[in-house]
């Protein structure tokens, strides 16, 4: 790749008031167009008055930039100093800053939109390989990872796919092979959840005054039930000969014999969950 702020046409690619590399370019459309389906309207700050300085900046503009900052619409609540020529996080068209962006001190100063608009892209930016550099002191500035698979699919969609089931698929794609946020599960990640999994089936329980892990607990009540019922299915069998021997009719010894495995079924569900909840 080029130096900072010396990018050639063929690393960068258009986006609306900007340029980006390729990578960022199309993460960024497709995060667009994901907060588009909810609602949520994304562009680049420093559009057409601001000569589109919350992309890519070039050598020449960065310099411009330390010079003339009133020029490029810059935001107001920005505590970070503007970088000198050839040393910009934009320098390499791997970050964005997004317009009407509010900083957590001031979440009215776009609006509601404006406080949508945040909400929004910190839950669902990661998803599209982009992060805050800088949190707070420069609250609108998000840099991408350069990954090609955040935030959409490079598997084949098949043609009657809806943007929705789309959007679902991509979302599935990226937490198993980008380690972003499972969409299913309050936005962790699958290693997260997994772990929890874990933490959860691993903990001790109290059985007759005793610490009994989870997983041996759920394999021992198994047992018993499996037990049970081979205890049923032979005891039926029994009534059965034992009817057919006396005169009796099997099929009323039969019902009376499942009406007593029922209710002792029911007991042992009643004890399983007083002892494990």
């Amino acid at each position: 790749m080029s130096k900072n702020g010396r990018l050639i046409d063929a690393e960068l690619t258009e986006v609306k008031f900007g340029r980006l590399s390729t990578a960022a370019a199309r993460a960024w459309n497709a995060m667009v167009k994901s907060a588009l389906r909810d609602g949520v309207s994304l562009v680049i700050a420093g559009g057409v008055g601001g000569r589109g300085s919350g992309a890519y900046r070039d050598f020449f503009t960065q310099g411009d930039m330390r010079t003339r900052p009133w020029l490029y619409g810059l935001s107001s609540y920005s505590t970070v100093n503007i970088a000198s020529a050839g040393y910009s996080t934009h320098g390499f068209g791997n970050a964005v800053d997004i317009g009407s962006f509010p900083p957590a001190r001031n979440l009215n100063a776009y609006g509601s939109t404006g406080a949508a608009r945040r909400k929004w892209v910190l839950a669902n930016a990661g998803r599209f390989g982009f992060t805050r550099t800088f949190g707070e002191n420069d609250p609108n500035h998000f840099g991408h990872n350069g990954s090609t698979t955040a935030g959409y699919t490079t598997i084949p969609l098949e043609n009657d796919m809806t943007d929705e089931q789309a959007h679902q698929l991509a979302n599935i794609y990226n937490a198993i092979f980008s380690g972003g946020p499972s969409m299913s599960d309050q936005g962790k990640s699958i290693e997260q959840s997994l772990a929890d999994i874990n933490g959860t089936v691993s903990r001790n329980v109290q059985r007759a005054g005793a610490d009994v892990t989870q997983i041996q607990d759920n394999a021992d009540t198994n047992t018993m039930v499996r037990a049970l019922l081979a205890q049923v299915a032979a005891q039926d069998a029994a009534l059965k000969a034992l009817a057919s021997g006396s005169g009796a009719d099997p099929t009323v010894i039969q019902a009376a014999a499942k009406a007593g495995a029922s209710e002792a079924l029911g007991s042992l569900n009643f004890a399983i969950t007083a002892t494990t909840k």
